[in-house]
């Protein structure tokens, strides 16, 4: 399930009489709660699991996100990464965000080494512990 998955989803239902809704799908789960006052609040998915491409990388380590929320592979207010695929990162250094309850929080190195694409893609919504780079 993708972010644009959630929206087409937030779309349809937005000017109906539901009020809560609880979709799966992929392996992803997500319950939307629909606040006629507010915009729409959503609940963290329960399972999320892509599949590293192992024939690409041998991994050393691997970043993983450390909350649900929606992975960013740049700040949301720039249009530059934080990085070039295979560039040398330092432990503690950002390399990604995961926006959730309204706040944008940084995905930090947890491995110094030329780090991998990103393993998900750009705008969707991850679990903890879902693998986010690879570092080798």
């Amino acid at each position: 399930m993708t972010f644009e998955d959630i929206q087409a989803l937030v779309r349809m239902l937005e000017h109906t009489q539901v009020e809560r809704c609880q979709y799966e799908r992929q392996g992803v789960s997500v319950t939307l709660i629909f606040d006629r006052d507010r915009s729409v609040t959503l609940l963290a998915p329960t399972t999320v699991s892509y599949p590293i491409d192992e024939a690409k990388a041998s991994p050393t380590a691997t970043i993983t996100a450390t909350r649900v929320g929606i992975f960013h592979d740049r700040h949301p207010l720039s249009a530059n990464p934080l990085f070039e695929v295979g560039q040398t990162v330092e432990v503690g250094q950002h390399v990604a965000f995961l926006e959730a309850e309204e706040s944008v929080w940084p995905v930090v190195a947890s491995a110094s080494g030329a780090i991998s694409i990103p393993q998900v893609p750009n705008g969707t919504v991850v679990g903890f512990g879902t693998v986010l780079f690879v570092i080798s």
